[in-house]
């Protein structure tokens, strides 16, 4: 049993989830959390204990009828690829989720790298 599913059975759209709580462990020490969020339209399964913000946009369409192909998607859960900001670079340990952004505020030409990307688990300056 999952705290949220988000089914693919029923046309989702920007749909934005806050403060979602999986306290299972918590009442039951031996008992395994349930999954705290399920989105079937992304195969994304958060088993964090807590979500701050999950947001699921709209989907991405091929031209000339061709279907989805993707969907944007933005959480506070570190155990999916997300899009954080700072004043300075990324941390480089722990590694990085593979597709995780990072955007360095104060980052200039020639001397900062302004945006990151981890690729293979490594953050690389772009």
């Amino acid at each position: 049993m999952n705290v949220i599913r988000i089914s693919n059975a029923n046309a989702s759209n920007n749909l934005t989830l806050t403060g979602i709580l999986a306290n299972a462990a918590s009442s039951c020490p031996t008992c395994t959390a349930p999954p705290s969020i399920e989105d079937d339209i992304t195969s994304t399964t958060l088993s964090d204990s807590t979500v701050a913000l999950y947001a699921l946009g709209e989907g991405d369409v091929l031209g000339g009828g061709g279907g989805i192909i993707g969907h944007s998607r933005f959480t506070t859960s570190p155990s999916v690829p997300n899009w954080s900001v700072g004043s300075g670079g990324p941390i480089s340990s722990p590694a990085c989720i593979t597709g995780t952004l990072f955007t360095n505020t104060s980052g200039t030409s020639g001397s900062h790298d302004t945006l990151y990307v981890c690729e293979g688990g490594v953050w690389a300056g772009k």
